[in-house]
């Protein structure tokens, strides 16, 4: 099989490799997403190790805690019933201190014992260093950076699946849209999402998990346009509320606002214009779901009621940095002033 290179091998990619049996020798693993990176590790140790003697033949050690002698005398060290010993170094650059421990630690890469199957892990790498070109040539490199589109929708349905439960597309949707930012803590809320609906009920709707999701700054100004495209003041006062309750800024809050009448607005013009979904897509540069929720909301008002809404939210943006008016009495007056012009 053709080796794959550094840019060639993505996370998705990995994962169908190492699900195919085809494991190296030596991985480099860095970036953000630190969870997809246990992920693969122990997707590899569970391959890899039979659970009988896991302690013998799997090693996690600290870079910064260890001398690198030490590592390399316990990655030659021979399996013990097994035919392969994994070896996962975390922050493994703190092993390389100067030229003769990069040198050291090269060689052995370049000459990797054939039982061994070596994960280094790093925050970030410098592909201009000797380690780092010896790495990619002889083992695979993969970048873990956020998940996104299908390969995030992916994750979070295989997430469910794992626990023996099914989720819809729309839920998988909402799910990316709400906590892209953060896969620690979308991990955290698909957990409470299955413990909430029990073991008994195996295909989980939004419906379902929407009361025990943490209900995040976007998710909230959604709703409070949705209340008050529906000329529901009162609702959308209580939904500002409680985001204040929950400890967002009242500046942020109004960012937000006029972030969402803004697109709302922008993505009327465009249908109005004859540009399809696609093109709307391609033009805003904004996820589907946003999109498709802000061309839903656009149903709600006219470009006239948007752009005094736009307005209005400006002025009181205005207002707020000159000081004139106390945060929360301005988003107030703000939220009055729309649905009197959707009245």
């Amino acid at each position: 099989m053709e080796r794959l290179t550094v840019m060639d091998m993505g996370y998705v990619e990995l994962i169908k490799e190492i699900k195919s049996g085809n494991l190296r020798n030596l991985y480099l693993f860095y970036g953000s997403e630190e969870i997809l990176i246990r992920e693969i590790v122990n997707f590899i140790r569970k391959t890899l190790v039979k659970k009988e003697v896991d302690e013998m033949n799997y090693s996690l050690v600290e870079g910064k805690d260890e001398e690198l002698e030490d590592i390399i005398a316990l990655a030659e060290t021979m399996p013990f019933f097994s035919q392969k010993r994994v070896v996962v170094i975390r922050d493994f650059l703190s092993l390389i201190g100067d030229r003769d421990s990069e040198k050291t630690f090269t060689d052995f890469i370049e000459n990797l014992p054939s039982h061994i199957c070596m994960i280094l892990i790093s925050s970030t790498v410098d592909k201009r260093k000797k380690i780092y070109k010896s790495i990619e040539k002889k083992g695979i490199v993969t970048e873990f950076q956020p998940l996104k589109g299908n390969a995030l929708i992916r994750w979070i349905e295989e997430r469910f699946s794992h626990e023996g439960k099914k989720i819809d597309k729309r839920t998988a949707l909402f799910l990316a849209n709400t906590f892209n930012r953060n896969l620690e803590e979308l991990d955290s809320e698909i957990k409470k999402a299955i413990t909430y609906v029990g073991e008994e009920k195996e295909f989980i709707k939004q419906d379902d998990i929407l009361p025990i999701l943490r209900k995040t700054l976007e998710n909230n100004v959604f709703l409070l346009i949705d209340a008050l495209g529906q000329k529901d003041f009162r609702r959308a006062i209580s939904i500002l509320n409680d985001m204040l309750k929950e400890g967002e800024s009242s500046i942020w809050i109004l960012f937000m606002i006029i972030r969402q009448i803004r697109l709302i607005y922008r993505c009327l013009i465009l249908l109005q214009n004859g540009l399809s979904f696609k093109d709307i897509q391609e033009t805003l540069k904004e996820h589907p779901f946003v999109l498709k929720k802000a061309i839903t909301q656009g149903n709600n008002f006219s470009l006239k009621q948007l752009n005094h809404a736009l307005n209005f939210a400006l002025e009181t943006d205005v207002e707020i940095k000159k000081g004139v008016i106390e945060p929360k009495l301005a988003i107030e007056i703000l939220l009055l002033k729309v649905s009197a012009v959707l009245s």
